[in-house]
Formats: structure tokens, sequence, C-alpha cells
């Protein structure tokens, strides 16, 4: 599936691909709605999705 923009910017701004970036949140153990929050945060706020946005940009829901 192709990128959204938001993908795509947030790919830029975080300097490594979201969904990577993602499962090592998930990973850590965060929940969806903290990781939106510090997705928010570590983007300057230029990067403002829901936690089912995120869950549907892993394409499982379940990133590990």
């Amino acid at each position: 599936m192709e990128e959204t923009p938001t993908q795509r910017l947030a790919t830029l701004l975080l300097e490594q691909p979201v969904t990577d970036w993602i499962a090592d949140k998930r990973g850590a153990g965060l929940s969806w709605r903290v990781i939106a929050r510090e997705l928010h945060t570590n983007t300057e706020g230029a990067v403002d999705v829901t936690a089912e946005t995120l869950r549907g940009w892993t394409h499982t829901g379940h990133a590990a």
C-alpha cells in the first residue's frame, strides 16, 4: 500500500520509517494513544493523528 502524505511527512521528520518507529514504541509496551501523542510531540506538532490512524498504518493493528 502506498504511503499517505502524512506518513511521508512523519517518516521525513522522524528520520526513519514511521511504521518502524511505531513498531518500536509498541514493542516498548506503549498504547496506541500514547504513541499518537509522542508522534505529535516528536514532529513538533506537524503530525497529528489518532490512535486509530496509527493502527491502520501498521496494516494489522498489532505492530510489535
